[in-house]
């Protein structure tokens, strides 16, 4: 499951960020529930994933995001110098997946770069997504992501790649 966020306070980062991702099926019975955190830069637009929920004979057909706690402290928003110098989507390829090229555009190291992949589909719908972590940038570096699915997601028009990390 993967939500998109977006923190439009310029001027507040959330620290500590806690969720609850709800599943329901098509009767709005609930049928799983998966607790997180995680953090909200100023002004940054991000994606919260969860992969593996546990849904037993259930077939999903919404969830719900439930923000819990957040705890604001003021800063100014930051962007993340990191661009993305190339993407390469290859999702009839066997296991299909997007590559990327990134490249760290600082004069700073940066750690724990969240890294997600969001598929969307002609109407703008999110139908896949995959999350990997890269532990360290290095001052200049450029660095591959790899993301992959277990199988061909059919219907696919646009590939976005989401950057973020702690700053």
């Amino acid at each position: 499951i993967a939500a998109l966020v977006e923190n439009r306070n310029q001027f507040y980062v959330a620290k500590n960020l806690r969720y609850a991702i709800k599943l329901y099926d098509k009767e709005s019975i609930l049928i799983s529930v998966k607790e997180g955190k995680s953090f909200a830069n100023a002004g940054e637009r991000f994606v919260i994933f969860e992969p593996n929920f546990a849904v037993r004979n259930r077939v999903p057909a919404r969830a719900i995001l439930e923000i819990r706690e957040v705890s604001w402290i003021s800063k100014e928003a930051k962007p993340l110098p990191i661009d993305i110098l190339k993407k390469d989507i290859l999702l009839s390829e066997t296991p299909p997946r997007v590559e990327a090229l990134i490249k760290n555009q600082a004069a700073e190291i940066f750690k724990n770069i969240e890294a997600t992949a969001v598929l969307y589909s002609a109407s703008g719908e999110a139908i896949g997504a995959s999350r990997t972590i890269l532990d360290k940038l290095d001052i200049h570096e450029e660095a591959r992501l790899n993301f992959t699915w277990p199988q061909v997601i059919p219907g696919v028009s646009a590939v976005e790649i989401y950057l973020r990390s702690d700053l």
